[in-house]
């Protein structure tokens, strides 16, 4: 510790500079009222003289006896050595004699001209010639003839000026001994304790709580020792308190931590659970999908007639949709863990919703709904996006107004609201004439497992996740989903999306080069639909495919247009009539007798899904064909071709012919199915067979293994859940006892979980097919590792 910043020096210090200033002041004080005392004598003693003097020169002056005057001044230097010099001065202010006999005759400098009327003092000259002047006036009964000036000299002053200035530096220098003595006695005494207080402190701070200042006084370092000591025993008492709480909480945290990390672990094997619960309810699911849809791919390669077809291909929409589902519950969880990644691949936005509303038809035939599917004529033919998770969104939203519908209509219509930089923006809407939604149901309507009330959902049912996905989805594509509805009216649903359009595509709807070979193009037909939208909407997609399209609402109106058309000599080509139109849509026919008047036209009733006509009876009622509602733009141009086509339309399935299409100079090669299911394994083997292969089933991992080692067969289809062995151990197996060339082996597998397909090639596998099979994907694999020779190509 420096010593200025210690309490004793800082006490010493202080009253040194306390003493040291009172003595100072106390000397000087002293020495200045010596110094004035000495003064006021000598300048009593001159007075004095002065008027002695003034008295003894009145009658040598009065007498002008210059030799007395003379004896009197010399007299009074030689007598008293204080005076220096002494003069007497005429009343016009001349020394008439003076010490000096130099002086005698000049003007006196102390008083001019004017002699003083009253005795005078006056100190002069530098401090080695000290002098005080005394001037008394010479007085002639009563008159003033002169003055008397004498100087005494203050030498004498000085000196004892300086024996005083001695004797108070000696006093001063004792007392301030003294005094630094008493300041340290009182430093020390209070200096000590605050030291020990300082090092109890500094023990106090590195931890010691038993220290104690021991200091016992009644002063206020008492107190502050006496405070030191309490603080430090309350500390020790908190101290103890707090170990003890510390003991306690660290038993705590322990058991804490014990209890998170088997809630951790808890939580882990759940999302392990959770995980294995998606992977195998996935896989059961798509086993059986597998199964459905390959047959149903199958089936399409026969020969099938018109309606056969059309049923065939319901069924393989509706599997996809189920698998639809399928996907979506695994996107649920893609989406909160944000690892949901969207396509970007060109599509029909048209047909898509097309299909919605064909897997829908059926449920809102039950209801006795009117479904309308309203596509303007502007909508691009081919856009840039995920049809996938568009299709998921309209799909949501069809199955939401369904539920929630009891009478009325469904809308769904597409148009275009704009065109941005990229291409347009497409607003898909969904209106319905349903229970409608409250403003306060509207703001909880988007959370997840939430519907619009409690009631609803006891009513209605539902998990409440579909808006939620499709909300989701919409702000993933850079769009929204938004809702109008209002009790007792119904809902209305906005999708807006942005898309972008294809390279070669053009911003609105077909060219003119290809409305020109449209099979429909200048034909008239006269449509009689009660329904205004679904009106509106079938003359849009009539107007499309080329036709003159006469819109009619009843058979009064019909009758109207049928004569304007006749008196007209214009030509009908087709009567699109609804059969449930007022009045009854055979009805309507019979009266108008289109052939009559036009043998050529065709006539095709409008029927709802699941109202079917057989043949014969459509030909007794003078009915061509039948359309079921809504209706799509794929069936409408399939009627049309068959009518004023180039050519009638086959009755096989040639869409799902290039699927099968042999792989030549594949023949000889031999294919290892490892599967256990009896129904995949029958597809996969039909599957093979029409691409012109050969296969083999192998039960399980370990019989797909004895037969590798056999060398006869060029690729290996691989199952990844199998009994006894799965599909991941056997592939190792294999490339254990591979010596040349290895044998391609591409995975098989209903598994559509992240993390599948890395799995697949860590074990040895060379590529991934998911279930259900493509046969177009099969097809393309299958003729990437397989050569002519049945050896595996390059990648």
């Amino acid at each position: 510790m420096a010593w200025a910043n210690r309490v004793h020096f800082r006490i010493i210090g202080l009253v040194f500079l306390a003493v040291l200033v009172a003595v100072g002041a106390i000397s000087l004080f002293h020495l200045h009222d010596s110094r004035q005392r000495i003064l006021e004598q000598i300048e009593t003693s001159a007075r004095g003289t002065a008027a002695v003097v003034s008295m003894a020169a009145s009658d040598p002056l009065a007498a002008e006896d210059l030799a007395a005057l003379q004896i009197l001044v010399s007299t009074l230097t030689h007598d008293d050595p204080r005076v220096s010099e002494a003069g007497i001065i005429s009343d016009e202010g001349l020394y008439v004699v003076h010490s000096d006999p130099d002086r005698e005759g000049q003007a006196a400098a102390s008083v001019g001209a004017a002699l003083p009327q009253v005795p005078r003092m006056e100190t002069v000259g530098a401090e080695e010639r000290l002098q005080m002047i005394g001037i008394a006036p010479i007085r002639i009964s009563g008159v003033v003839f002169g003055a008397v000036e004498i100087h005494w000299s203050l030498r004498g002053v000085s000196t004892t000026l300086k024996a005083v200035m001695l004797a108070q530096l000696r006093n001063a220098l004792i007392l301030i001994a003294l005094s630094s003595v008493v300041a340290y006695l009182i430093g020390r005494s209070i200096s000590r304790p605050i030291e020990r207080l300082a090092r109890c402190s500094e023990m106090l701070a590195k931890g010691d709580l038993s220290v104690r200042s021991g200091h016992r006084s009644r002063d206020e370092v008492g107190l502050l020792a006496a405070s030191f000591d309490q603080m430090a025993e309350s500390l020790q008492i908190a101290d103890g308190e707090l170990r003890q709480h510390s003991d306690q909480l660290a038993e705590k945290v322990r058991e804490r931590t014990s209890e998170l990390e088997t809630a951790r672990d808890q939580a882990v094997q759940a999302e392990a659970a959770k995980a294995d619960f998606l992977a195998n309810m996935s896989h059961e699911i798509r086993t059986p999908m597998n199964g459905i849809l390959g047959m149903t791919d199958l089936l399409l390669d026969t020969r099938l007639d018109r309606e056969q077809v059309d049923f065939t291909h319901t069924i393989h929409t509706s599997a996809n949709a189920l698998l639809g589902i399928i996907n979506d519950i695994l996107d649920f969880s893609k989406i909160e863990a944000g690892k949901l990644e969207l396509e970007q691949i060109p599509f029909g936005l048209g047909a898509l919703l097309e299909e919605c509303c064909e897997i829908q038809a059926s449920k809102v035939q039950e209801k006795r709904l009117e479904l309308v599917c309203e596509i303007d004529p502007d909508l691009p033919d081919l856009l840039i996006g995920d049809p996938t998770r568009v299709r998921q969104i309209v799909a949501n939203l069809l199955s939401n107004a369904l539920k929630f519908t009891e009478h009325g209509e469904i809308h769904l219509h597409a148009r275009v609201l704009g065109h941005g930089r990229s291409g347009p923006r497409i607003c898909v809407s969904v209106r319905d004439t349903g229970i409608g939604i409250s403003a306060e149901q509207q703001e909880r309507l988007f959370n997840s497992f939430s519907q619009a009330d409690a009631s609803t959902t006891r009513r209605f049912g539902g998990t409440g996740l579909g808006l939620v996905i499709s909300r989701n989805l919409a702000e993933m594509m850079n769009g929204q989903l938004t809702v109008e509805s209002a009790l007792g009216v119904g809902s209305c649903f906005h999708l807006l999306v942005p898309f972008a359009l294809p390279a070669e595509a053009s911003p609105g709807g077909p060219t003119d080069a290809g409305e020109a070979g449209l099979p429909g193009k200048e034909r008239r037909v006269l449509l009689v639909e009660h329904h205004p939208l679904q009106r509106r909407a079938l003359a849009a997609l009539l107007k499309k495919q080329g036709l003159i399209c006469h819109p009619v609402a009843d058979l009064a109106c019909a009758r109207r247009e049928v004569l304007n058309l006749e008196n007209g000599a214009q030509r009908l080509d087709l009567l699109l009539c609804d059969l449930h139109v007022p009045g009854g849509g055979l009805q309507v026919v019979a009266e108008l007798s289109v052939r009559r008047s036009w043998p050529q036209c065709k006539v095709v009733a409008l029927t709802p899904v699941g109202e079917r006509l057989e043949q014969d009876a459509l030909a007794q009622m003078e009915i061509d064909d039948s359309l079921f509602k809504p209706v799509s733009s794929g069936r409408l141009v399939d009627l049309l071709q068959r009518y004023w086509g180039s050519g009638e339309v086959t009755e096989s399935g040639d869409s799902n012919a290039a699927h099968f299409v042999p792989l030549r100079g594949l023949e000889h090669c031999r294919i290892l199915v490892a599967e256990d299911n009896k129904v995949n394994q029958k597809l996969t083997r039909l599957l093979l067979k029409k691409l012109r292969l050969q296969a083999d089933i192998a039960e399980n991992g370990r019989e797909a293994v004895e037969m590798v080692r056999s060398g006869k067969y060029s690729l290996v289809l691989m199952d990844c859940q199998m009994p006894e062995m799965d599909g991941f151990e056997a592939t190792r197996a294999i490339r254990a006892i591979e010596q040349e060339q290895p044998i391609p082996i591409l995975a098989l597998t209903a598994d559509a979980v992240n993390g599948v397909r890395e799995r697949c090639l860590e074990a040895g596998m060379d590529d991934y097919l998911s279930k259900p099979i493509d046969p177009a994907t099969l097809r393309k694999m299958l003729a990437a590792y397989l050569s002519p020779r049945g050896s595996r190509t390059p990648s």
